[in-house]
């Protein structure tokens, strides 16, 4: 069990560092979006989502970010509970009140896995 533990989380930062790898490279050349120039300093990036935020998805936003704009400081909260969907996560008892209380300038959704419910392609899905 724990051999098992170890090679997953040697995984997961071997996966983490050949993507940051590629993220630095990309990060040389100028971006083709002007997305990118409307970061300000000091701007706070709510990252909300199911499994994949909450797995540290919003780290390597962070670093994105960071690398495209190395004069421009940014901070990225994650938000992300495993299972999530966006009907869940409105309708969570704590609701939009801590993502508000960081004050965020940028706020991105990043749903999708489970709100399909592992069912096929159709109308409600």
């Amino acid at each position: 069990m724990q051999n098992k533990k170890f090679i997953r989380s040697l995984g997961l930062r071997l996966i983490s560092i050949a993507f940051l790898t590629a993220l630095s490279v990309a990060a040389d050349e100028k971006p083709s979006s002007d997305a990118l120039n409307k970061i300000r300093k000091d701007d706070v990036v709510a990252v909300c989502g199911d499994s994949i935020t909450a797995g540290g998805y919003s780290l390597l936003i962070e670093s994105y970010l960071s690398m495209c704009n190395k004069d421009v400081p940014v901070k990225t909260v994650k938000f992300g509970w495993p299972g999530d969907s966006m009907g869940s996560f409105w309708g969570r008892k704590c609701g939009a009140e801590p993502i508000l209380s960081v004050h965020p300038s940028i706020v991105t959704l990043c749903y999708g896995m489970n709100d399909g419910g592992y069912k096929a392609l159709g109308k409600d899905t």
